[in-house]
């Protein structure tokens, strides 16, 4: 199973890390410039050594003291040889970052596209903010405490997430205004989209006189079965949780060897105070892919989703799903991996909804797709779940504080 978590991390670093440069050119005037912190206060440094850092656009009007700050994916480090090679790439190094973020320069989310645009009818609500993006350099989900760490090569490694997110917050309040934030909001896709979950209040608490709001996209990682019967993400994250000393904040025990459990947003999100939401896809396929829901010898693992999503809707799903009465529309998929993703899919609706109930002010947008990491992107206007499109739902939750669970 050690070889199979190792695999899995690998493939999420890669999968993800290839949503995470799939951006459009952009204009110059939506250009984020870079700001490195090679002197911060926590010592933090990428992987490799070099400084951290973030990409600023500064906000207009109204959108001077409203703060977006934004999370990329791009999967997870676990153990020295992985994240040594991690180092070498821009997901581990800021000398490989561009010195603005146009297109997909030094490989990170373009600040064109879906909720990071200028753009008021493709980002209605937040097209005017201050626009930060965080660096994703430390392989560790934002999260790691390890610090410095020698490898049995002789390469060091600096493990520092969680202060890398704590240096460009303190950067922000003393350099750039957001002292007198009057709203910030968190988001992030993917690895970064799990990290807002477990930072959603710790950001909140880091700037106390603003209103504070979260959006995880892509980020639901379920702790649950993978196709052979063992677990899907557990190993992984068990492993990557201890080699990063990851903190989770709030986490129930508070006790190290229960980190990787608190990572889980499905066991995480009862403790977030800060109101949230939350856009996932049913049979996401990336999480299908890295939960080993679909064989590793079966290449139509996209076309095996997409006659999945046949289903009418998610009622059918949960509620009365056959394949006797519901077939595939392609034979793409094999039994064993239509009944571990429809679990994957079932297990996903009564979580979320479970979790919508007793959080009044949570927001859920759980679509009919397979689709991973959408608010970043150009085509998230065409996202829909019960009649209402993705902007439109975030729009709503965000203006009005009500608490609402759209999925189909």
């Amino acid at each position: 199973m050690a070889a199979a978590a190792r695999h899995s991390l690998w493939m999420a670093s890669l999968i993800c890390a290839l949503y995470a440069a799939s951006g459009v050119a952009a204009a110059s005037s939506s250009s984020g410039a870079l700001t490195l912190l090679p002197n911060n206060a926590y010592g933090a440094k990428c992987l490799d050594g070099s400084p951290p850092g973030y990409y600023f656009r500064p906000g207009v009007g109204e959108g001077r003291l409203k703060w977006h700050i934004y999370l990329p994916g791009g999967g997870w480090c676990i153990g020295e040889s992985d994240c040594e090679a991690r180092s070498k790439d821009y997901l581990g190094r800021s000398s490989a970052w561009a010195s603005s973020v146009t297109g997909n320069s030094g490989g990170h989310v373009p600040l064109t596209d879906g909720i990071l645009s200028t753009d008021s009818g493709t980002n209605p609500s937040f097209y005017k903010w201050n626009t930060v993006i965080i660096a994703y350099c430390d392989g560790g989900g934002y999260t790691g405490t390890r610090g410095k760490v020698v490898t049995k090569s002789g390469k060091t490694l600096y493990l520092d997430g969680r202060n890398i997110v704590q240096a460009v917050l303190d950067d922000l309040k003393a350099n750039r205004g957001m002292r007198s934030a009057s709203e910030v909001l968190l988001s992030g896709q993917s690895a970064g989209g799990q990290a807002v979950v477990m930072l959603c209040d710790k950001v909140a608490e880091s700037v106390p006189s603003a209103r504070t709001k979260c959006i995880a996209d892509s980020g639901f990682f379920l702790d649950s079965k993978a196709i052979d019967g063992g677990s899907s993400f557990r190993d992984s994250f068990e492993k990557f949780a201890a080699f990063h000393q990851i903190q989770v904040p709030n986490c129930k025990s508070g006790a190290k060897a229960s980190q990787w459990f608190c990572y889980f947003p499905q066991y995480a999100l009862g403790r977030v105070s800060t109101p949230i939401f939350i856009y996932q896809s049913m049979l996401d396929n990336t999480a299908a892919v890295l939960g080993n829901q679909m064989s590793a010898d079966n290449p139509k693992g996209t076309k095996c989703l997409e006659g999945i999503l046949g289903a009418k809707n998610i009622t059918q799903v949960v509620k009365d799903w056959s394949w006797a009465k519901h077939p595939l529309k392609i034979s793409a998929c094999n039994k064993a991996e239509q009944d571990s993703m429809l679990t994957v899919a079932s297990t996903l609706y009564m979580r979320l909804k479970k979790l919508a109930r007793k959080r009044r002010s949570m927001g859920v947008f759980l679509a009919k797709s397979y689709t991973h990491s959408v608010v970043a992107k150009s085509f998230w206007r065409t996202v829909r779940a019960g009649g209402v499109d993705l902007p439109s739902a975030i729009s709503d939750w965000y203006s009005t504080g009500r608490g609402t669970f759209l999925y189909g």
